[in-house]
């Protein structure tokens, strides 16, 4: 049996810091699932942890990449342009990150 293409259409962004903590941001606009964000937040020790909105979500993307920790909590991501570029506002009940 040929494995089934799934495609998401979004954006992915990612931000590392200097004591070693990685976050990358998926912001889907069209996806089987239906539009959502999610994160996967790594710390500095390799700790891995979803970040999902819900649990279809967090299913499928847990077959795709391994995690430590599975979160499904409300998560909300607003893309705003600005003269300098596009910013990012990322809410979850436990991250909270904006990028420009």
């Amino acid at each position: 049996m040929s494995p089934v293409r799934t495609r998401f259409h979004g954006q992915i962004a990612g931000v590392g810091t200097t004591s070693g903590v990685r976050i990358v941001i998926g912001h889907w606009t069209d996806t089987p699932l239906g539009a959502f964000s999610d994160a996967m937040v790594e710390t500095a020790d390799g700790h891995r942890v979803l970040l999902a909105p819900h649990g279809a979500a967090a299913e499928f993307i847990a077959a795709t990449y391994a995690f430590d920790e599975i979160r499904v909590e409300p998560f909300e991501v607003t893309v705003a342009q600005t003269p300098t570029g596009a910013t990012w506002q990322v809410c979850s009940t436990s991250l909270r990150l904006d990028l420009a």
